[in-house]
């Protein structure tokens, strides 16, 4: 490496590391990232295996607390996962590891989800707009239509 590219190296690592500073994240975002400031493709591989020797980028691990954090945190279902990891640069193959190995708790999160937005109401007094605008939500949320319509079905279970 001659100077102006050690240098160039050395700016891009510091500017990863702070960039990893805030939250985890992929390796895309941070490729991404480190192109909208300008380094040249080969800079950033190399800080990038840099950064994944250390560990300090590891997309599997990234993938897994991102997904128990929408999880329990932001009640996501399983569409919005892998919509989600897909645009943050996971691969297919983790997608499906991790897709097929967490307890995604969709039902559970249908419930909450359905109490927090009607409340006291009852499932079978909303009318057909309002069981609509429900639907439409919890689609939005990632749920497919399947398991909302089963849990919507069995609703007495959980709606007093």
């Amino acid at each position: 490496m001659d100077d102006y590219q050690e240098e160039d190296f050395i700016k891009a690592k510091d500017e990863a590391f702070r960039f990893l500073a805030y939250r985890m994240r992929t390796k895309k975002e941070l490729k991404d990232k480190l192109i909208s400031k300008g380094y040249h493709e080969d800079t950033i591989n190399s800080v990038i295996k840099l950064l994944e020797s250390y560990k300090y980028i590891d997309d599997e691990a990234f993938a897994y607390a991102f997904v128990r954090d929408s999880i329990k945190l932001k009640f996501r279902g399983k569409n919005k996962l892998i919509y989600d990891l897909r645009t943050k640069g996971i691969s297919q193959e983790i997608i499906d590891k991790i897709i097929n190995n967490e307890d995604l708790n969709e039902i559970e999160n249908i419930k909450i989800l359905i109490n927090k937005k009607i409340g006291e109401k009852k499932i079978v007094n909303l009318d057909y707009k309002e069981k609509d605008k429900l639907y439409k939500f919890l689609i939005r949320r990632g749920f497919s239509y399947e398991i909302i319509q089963k849990v919507l079905a069995n609703n007495e279970d959980f709606i007093e």
